[in-house]
């Protein structure tokens, strides 16, 4: 700080805590002598890389998705194959500008995707296992309103686009 000779500033971002300034610089006019150079007016600034990146992370947990997003999950190893076949009929029908197809292959239980999907503010989970399968059909889960409903593919891409 005993370098400034003027305005000095920063650029702090609420959120972040006690290292919450992202950016900062101020005047100084005698800076480039003091290092041997002739005297030269100075104005800078720098930006904290790593600061800058928190406040975007942050920024984006706050702000919903612009796109709706829908994670197709398999209750059991069974049932991935026609879990594919679930997220690529939804691919083909749900309009790209307005929907994310999801498919969850993690291989993790039912209940932390669900968790996750609630967590993260997603919109709807599609739930395919073997009683789903041999019926040809998928439960919808609507993580907003928590319930769901068995219904057909094709109505799930009707209900979807009345969005």
């Amino acid at each position: 700080m005993d370098y400034y000779t003027g305005t000095v500033f920063e650029i702090r971002v609420s959120g972040l805590g006690a290292q919450n300034q992202i950016c900062g610089g101020g005047r100084y006019d005698n800076l480039i002598e003091v290092f041997g150079g002739p005297k030269t007016p100075a104005v800078g600034f720098a930006f904290g890389f790593d600061r800058v990146c928190e406040a975007l992370i942050l920024q984006s947990k706050l702000k919903p998705p612009e796109k709706k997003v829908v994670v197709v999950a398999s209750v059991s190893g069974k049932s991935n194959g026609y879990a594919l076949k679930v997220a690529g009929e939804l691919v083909r029908n749900l309009s790209e500008s307005k929907f994310i197809v999801d498919l969850d292959v993690s291989g993790r239980k039912l209940k932390k995707t669900l968790e996750q999907a609630s967590n993260t503010g997603l919109g709807w989970v599609v739930i395919v296992g073997e009683k789903e399968e041999k019926e040809e059909k998928i439960t919808l889960r609507d993580m907003e309103k928590n319930s769901q409903k068995t219904v057909t593919i094709a109505e799930v891409v009707k209900l979807l686009t009345s969005f």
